[in-house]
């Protein structure tokens, strides 16, 4: 893709690196794997949500699954370690890469999917991951988009992808380098997946199981037996609605017509910017100065809660500077502090309830603001909710710190990464 290449490296084709005729194929037919085909346990599909845009090689969780007999039908659209998975359908430009250690020996991709299975002696998966998921190549494939309604690739217009290709042992170097730096995101993630367990695990004790310390138990109402699925209530304890806890606000999303409107002043959020993260730091879309004060009244301070009611329901997160939200998202901005840590695990408690209230709307599921808002939620008394932020509000902070550390060690590979897969930068 590059013209000035050094001279050991040459640009090929996806077919190029194959050993197999079946090494770049597409999922299976629509109907033939439908959701009326998949059980609880078995072989799992890889669908969209195990894919990221550059962030994580593979989500290995949150699958569905087939059964063994059923995958069968589905022997040449197999993923298995060493595969890349990118997506045919949807959000174009994501990819994955089976890991070595992946927790299924055997996968099956979706009908919204491709899977190149390369020869490890002319290409390692690993640089192929890095030189698909760089921002200029998925800039690419988004710009092969064949759909109208929704965007869409086919086969062959991932075989017509070019790729910048150094010798072997080259490739060895670059990966170990660009490496090197997930290596520190995994183990941060992995500290970061303790600190919210342990936190949630005292939220649980103490709000859920009504095991607080200090605390003494009187009989529940009606009401509150239907909030909590209990007959005991913790004394001083009440049941309240969620505006209770902050003013509620819905956001809105500015005109794309006006280009003045975005810039590099103010985070816009979305639902995408709010998965897997409890503390937002970047977001794919940023507002001018010029578009934020147009609609002053959606900024929204730091620490407030983020709750996605639309399409997806429940994904909740939580700002870390002044921000708006688009329209799919309705957020908290909370009268106590000390209320965030408990209401962060709260919502995510009552989810279930969330996607309950939001039925159907025309095209997707909907939890509009009235009845966010009225919402119940066992509310603890002071005392106990300054405990809980005293316990907790350290493990929020160093989440916080190891998610910007995270951040600032995916903004320097991502600058590493176009020098070295263009060869810019010898290794």
């Amino acid at each position: 893709m590059s013209t000035s290449l050094p001279k050991t490296w040459r640009v090929v084709y996806p077919e190029d690196i194959v050993s197999e005729p079946r090494a770049i194929v597409s999922g299976p037919f629509g109907s033939n794997i439908g959701k009326r085909f998949f059980v609880g346990d078995g072989v799992p599909v890889i669908r969209g949500n195990n894919l990221t845009l550059g962030k994580k090689r593979f989500i290995d969780e949150g699958f569905v699954f087939l059964t063994e007999e059923k995958s069968k039908e589905f022997k040449n659209c197999q993923a298995i370690a060493g595969d890349l998975v990118f997506t045919a359908a949807g959000t174009l430009g994501q990819v994955g890469l089976i890991p070595e250690n992946s927790r299924f020996s055997v996968y099956i991709i979706s009908n919204k999917q491709l899977r190149l299975r390369p020869d490890i002696k002319k290409a390692f998966p690993e640089y192929l991951y890095y030189w698909f998921s760089s921002v200029r190549i998925r800039n690419y494939i988004i710009g092969l988009n064949t759909g109208s309604s929704v965007p869409l690739i086919t086969l062959g217009k991932l075989r017509s992808v070019p790729i910048n290709l150094p010798p072997i042992q080259v490739q060895r170097k670059i990966v170990d380098l660009l490496a090197a730096y997930d290596h520190l995101i995994e183990n941060n993630t992995r500290r970061i997946k303790i600190l919210e367990e342990m936190a949630r695990l005292i939220y649980r004790e103490w709000f859920v199981d009504f095991k607080a310390p200090g605390i003494k138990l009187r009989k529940a109402t009606p009401e509150e037996n239907k909030v909590t699925g209990k007959d005991v209530i913790p004394e001083g304890w009440e049941v309240k609605q969620i505006i209770n806890f902050g003013v509620v606000a819905t956001g809105k999303t500015q005109s794309k017509e006006r280009k003045d409107f975005y810039g590099d002043f103010m985070q816009f959020i979305k639902t995408p910017d709010m998965h897997g993260n409890m503390f937002i730091l970047n977001t794919s879309d940023k507002l001018s100065q010029l578009g934020a004060e147009s609609q002053r009244g959606k900024i929204l301070p730091p620490d407030s809660i983020y709750v996605s009611c639309i399409g997806t329901v429940g994904v909740i997160s939580i700002t870390t500077e002044p921000a708006q939200t688009n329209q799919q998202i309705n957020s908290i901005t909370l009268k106590e502090e000390v209320a965030r840590e408990y209401l962060f695990y709260a919502l995510q408690n009552i989810v279930p309830t969330m996607k309950q209230y939001a039925g159907t709307g025309a095209t997707m599921d909907n939890l509009s603001k009235g009845k966010f808002e009225s919402l119940n939620i066992v509310s603890p008394s002071d005392s106990i909710l300054e405990k809980f932020n005293s316990n907790v509000s350290s493990m929020f902070d160093e989440i916080k710190k190891l998610s910007e550390k995270n951040q600032n060690l995916r903004q320097t590979r991502d600058l590493l990464l176009p020098k070295l897969i263009s060869g810019e930068v010898e290794v």
